[in-house]
């Protein structure tokens, strides 16, 4: 409004939608505390429905501006932070000694595996010995510090991959073991339940060399037989089919990882011993069959490669080079400095660090089957008070007609939806 002087006054008259609009699009830090404000703002983002249409909006499905998530263990001391990618300054931070937990104490020699699917992160340790064997699973949301425990899986050294049935938003978490046997389970959160899959060419997935990536429905990884051959194995989430493409020769030594690069399945590989270039090749996911194309590669010898921090669907690529952070356009091979700093740097090459792109999430609902809890009080004063699993968070209901709930006198029962 030209002319007139805005004040906070003025904020009352926005629409709601509005405010819902714009609040959706900040990130979960500034939301945490903008719960403070006001009691309807608290309302509005503990609920679920908004939590939802965060994730929705947040980042739009692009990871132009979304974090690279750093996580590294250090003389007992957890550390993660939230960088930006254009400038690799801290977003967030946090120091802990111990991961965070969700009602049982999380032991410290949890190790992050695969990488982050709506801002939630696979934890998992195994035990072996003479007697027992098994592999404990955690979902964790390291930005609000909440965790959700599997139930106990009987195989060590699981290979993981988390993956979301679009169709339902319920998630499943793929373990690839190879003791004491070559098996693959399957667990999914709507049931709680690990299950087994039977239908798998054992072969292609007896040596497993990347994390699970999730892309537009389907976990991929890179493997390779132990006759040489390399392929791409993917699993598609919804109809939980795995499916087996041959990958293009690699140099002895090469590195290989799956990567998402615009609309298209990528791999990115990068020369064995004393060779470093790195090359992106890509196919179409639906082409049957898949035939790879090469089309860019750049030569990073000169840059002191070290290691790969992240690639962006936009063709950018982070890595470390002797203690410089540098983003590389492999597109244009355009060569960018981030960060120079030689004792963080020092840090992650000495310990055990991990790095993957971050979409922030909200909340810690993992599907639509979303529980509640309704407590009707009488004192000091009739109120009606409203828990949300998904959320982990209380709020008032101030809708109800005080005279018809004053002589509560049973049990609530749920039917349909509903409780009477």
């Amino acid at each position: 409004m030209e002319g007139q002087r805005w004040s906070s006054s003025n904020v009352k008259y926005l629409p709601t939608g509005l405010v819902t609009e714009i609040l959706a699009r900040l990130p979960v830090k500034s939301l945490l505390r903008f719960r403070c404000v006001c009691k309807s703002w608290h309302s509005l983002i503990s609920s679920l429905d908004f939590a939802y249409l965060h994730l929705a909006h947040y980042h739009d499905d692009d990871d132009d501006n979304t974090p690279i998530l750093t996580f590294i263990c250090h003389e007992n001391i957890v550390r993660w932070n939230l960088r930006s990618t254009h400038t690799f300054r801290n977003v967030a931070s946090k120091d802990c000694r111990n991961l965070p937990d969700n009602g049982c104490k999380c032991p410290e020699n949890y190790f992050i595996c695969g990488h982050s699917v709506n801002g939630l992160l696979l934890l998992s340790n195994s035990y072996l010995s003479y007697k027992t064997r098994r592999t404990e699973i955690m979902l964790w949301n390291p930005l609000i510090g909440k965790a959700h425990k599997l139930p106990s899986l009987e195989v060590c050294d699981a290979i993981l991959g988390l993956g979301v049935d679009l169709s339902n938003n319920d998630y499943k978490v793929v373990a690839i073991a190879n003791y004491p046997c070559t098996s693959v389970h399957l667990y999914t959160l709507s049931t709680h339940t690990w299950r087994s899959i039977v239908d798998y060419e054992e072969s292609m997935i007896s040596l497993v060399l990347s994390h699970g990536l999730l892309i537009q429905g389907t976990v991929f990884w890179v493997t390779v037989e132990y006759e040489g051959n390399s392929y791409m194995v993917s699993l598609d989430v919804k109809d939980e089919v795995f499916d087996y493409t041959t990958l293009p020769f690699a140099n002895s030594g090469s590195s290989r990882c799956p990567v998402a690069y615009r609309e298209q399945v990528g791999l990115l590989d990068l020369g064995g011993a004393g060779n470093y270039s790195c090359t992106l090749w890509v196919t179409e996911k639906d082409q049957t069959p898949r035939n790879w194309s090469k089309l860019y590669t750049i030569n990073l010898q000169q840059h002191y490669f070290h290691k790969i921090l992240c690639f962006k669907k936009n063709g950018q690529l982070i890595f470390t080079a002797r203690g410089v952070v540098k983003l590389c356009n492999i597109e244009t091979q355009d060569m960018k400095h981030l960060m120079k700093n030689r004792s963080f740097y020092h840090h992650w090459s000495s310990t055990s660090a991990y790095f993957t792109l971050y979409k922030e999430r909200l909340g810690f609902d993992l599907s639509n089957n979303d529980y509640k809890v309704v407590v009707i009080a009488k004192n000091p004063s009739i109120s009606v008070n409203l828990y949300t699993l998904g959320t982990d968070t209380w709020r008032s209901v101030v809708n109800h007609r005080e005279s018809s709930i004053n002589g509560v006198n049973s049990l609530g029962v749920l039917i349909n939806g509903t409780i009477f």
